[in-house]
This record gives C-alpha cells, structure tokens and sequence, in this order.
C-alpha cells in the first residue's frame, strides 16, 4: 500500500516544549519521525507557517533533543487538536537519535 509519508513513524507519549519566538508552550508529542513531529497542543493560539523550536526527551535517552521546524498542519487528530511540524533543521546527532527510537517504536503502516 502507496503512503504519503517519507519517514517511518512511532508513538511518542511525551510531553515537550515547542518555543515560538519569545515564548514557550507545553505540548504532548503524538508521534515522531526523522522528518517531523505531531503535538497534541493544549493552550495556545494556531500559528500555521510559523518557524518553532522543539525540545523534547525521548524515552529511554537521556539527551534533550533541540530541533527547529515549520508548522505544516493544524487542526483536529482523533480527540485532540494538534500541529504537524516539518523539522527544517535537526543535528545528525538527533537524527539517528529519532531514527533508532523509530526503528524500536515503529507504528503499523
């Protein structure tokens, strides 16, 4: 079966800082993958195109993952709002970090 996805991705249930300019909010992560990351928001105003920071820890690391990315994507995910970030810059270092979670976490296609 075709997907549209260029990365394989896997649950993350952790909860993170997405840094917009000046400011920091608290989101949950839904899933990850090389190429980007899902949040579930909790409290905070659409910023669709925006460029945001994320900082995250992923389980089983001890490493704080920094990354920037590109809000491509708002709006409602099963019982959640949520925004799709496209990462736009993430160090190789955290790259095989998400890759090697990914691989041990993979979701079904």
């Amino acid at each position: 079966m075709p997907t549209y996805r260029r990365f394989p991705r896997a649950p993350l249930n952790v909860l993170l800082n997405k840094v917009l300019g000046e400011s920091m909010f608290m989101c949950r992560a839904a899933d990850i993958s090389e190429g980007g990351i899902f949040l579930n928001t909790l409290l905070e105003p659409r910023f669709r195109g925006a460029e945001v920071g994320v900082e995250l820890k992923l389980p089983g690391e001890s490493e704080i993952v920094w990354a920037r990315g590109q809000i491509v994507r708002e709006g409602r995910r099963r019982l959640w709002e949520g925004t799709a970030i496209r990462f736009t810059i993430l160090p190789e270092a955290y790259r095989r970090l998400i890759a090697r979670y990914v691989q041990r976490c993979e979701m079904p296609a």
